[in-house]
């Protein structure tokens, strides 16, 4: 849906790809169309890689796929598009990420992860898509714990932000990393965004 509408979500999806195969992980493309409940409880984790488009049935799907114990990875500016299109001022999602969208920030900025630290750089970035970030708000501190923070000019950002919602658990990737991690494993040949 996602390519449509303008928000490119390919290279997102062959990154994240790239990732697992990268680490022996199987995986199946789901489409949208066909996301039930159901289908959902089949697997472990479900990663939404920019899907920016995503209608009501979808949403309910994946929002009970959670709250019954599934896990759920979302990136960039997943939900961010409603069913004909249109911008929408924050996350479909929000309240299962528990996080608000504030704004788009663009490099260079930091990951800064454990003891290491990864520098994103528009002159790095073939595909400049991949050089931004979310600017993101936790909703309720209670439920949510930042797993990396991004760095720019001084400030700290949410980059990675783990939330409970029912039984289940969701992880917000406030950036790009399937698209960058596609990109530099092309043209640096590693893939240092997803080592840990």
């Amino acid at each position: 849906a996602s390519m449509w509408t303008g928000y490119y979500h390919g290279m997102e999806h062959l990154g994240w790809g790239e990732a697992m195969v990268g680490h022996n992980l199987q995986y199946k493309m789901l489409h949208e169309v066909a996301v039930t409940p159901e289908l959902l409880s089949r697997y472990k984790v479900i990663i939404l890689p920019q899907m920016t488009l995503i209608d009501e049935p979808c949403r309910k799907a994946i929002e009970t796929y959670v709250r019954e114990g599934g896990t759920l990875v979302v990136t960039g500016e997943t939900g961010m598009l409603d069913e004909r299109g249109r911008p929408r001022p924050d996350f479909l999602l929000g309240e299962l990420m528990n996080v608000r969208f504030v704004e788009m920030l663009h490099a260079p900025f930091d990951v800064a992860h454990r003891d290491e630290t990864f520098t994103y750089a528009p002159d790095r970035m073939f595909y400049q898509y991949g050089a931004r970030m979310l600017h993101v708000a936790i909703r309720d501190p209670k439920r949510s714990r930042v797993l990396v923070r991004f760095h720019r000019n001084s400030e700290a950002y949410s980059g990675v932000i783990e939330s409970e919602y029912g039984k289940g658990k969701v992880y917000t990737v406030a950036a790009y990393f399937g698209v960058s991690n596609f990109e530099l494993d092309l043209r640096e040949g590693s893939k240092p965004l997803f080592k840990t």
